[in-house]
């Protein structure tokens, strides 16, 4: 980190020495971290769509950035690009995945998704609201093609900081109506219903 500050306050006073401050913008990304280094795991196996592994940090500085603003929304590696789209002034096709964050005019997530789709291994999935998780979990191993067959899928609601805790499995009417149809649209193009094609 310490590294990263100097780094960031060498490039910071050149742009500041060279460029007004609507003559730049500067938007870092961090990495979502792997869950192999979750302190606070108590899994056997690494969960790779848990909650430590899937967060980021998401930094922006520059021309119509507001200042000294921290906010905790939640949003996704799609949404760089209509919030640049909004901040550098090109138009932003309609219909993309990414959602410009409340914070720079837009909307706020409901959700987020996190998702591990290899050959070999089960489909996992998870849908994040601040306050609740919907874990869904393939059980058969998701195929060459990347699809992969839910019709017996383990699904299980979850307070956030709490994911796959059965102590904090929650369900009600009002969170399966919020989460499934997410979850579902999500997964409609890999899903494969068990059909599984040889050549």
């Amino acid at each position: 980190m310490r590294s990263v500050d100097r780094a960031l306050g060498v490039l910071f006073t050149y742009l500041e020495e060279h460029y007004t401050p609507n003559e730049y913008l500067v938007n870092l990304y961090s990495d979502h971290g792997c869950a192999l280094y979750d302190p606070f795991t108590t899994l056997k196996e690494i969960d790779f769509v848990g909650e430590y592994a899937t967060g980021a940090a998401w930094m922006i500085r520059g021309a119509g950035v507001p200042e000294g603003i921290i906010t905790d929304e939640l949003t996704s590696s799609v949404d760089i690009y209509p919030t640049l789209g909004k901040l550098c002034g090109f138009p932003v096709a309609d219909g993309l995945d990414g959602n410009l964050p409340a914070v720079f005019g837009g909307r706020e997530r409901d959700a987020a998704y996190s998702v591990s789709q290899f050959p070999g291994q089960t489909f996992k999935l998870a849908v994040r609201t601040r306050d609740h998780v919907l874990r869904v979990e393939a059980r058969g191993c998701t195929a060459q093609d990347g699809t992969a067959d839910f019709a017996d899928a383990e699904a299980q609601i979850y307070l956030r900081g709490h994911e796959l805790n059965p102590a904090h499995i929650v369900d009600s009417a009002e969170l399966r109506t919020f989460f499934y149809p997410r979850a579902r649209d999500f997964v409609r193009e890999i899903s494969n219903n068990g059909e599984l094609f040889v050549r």
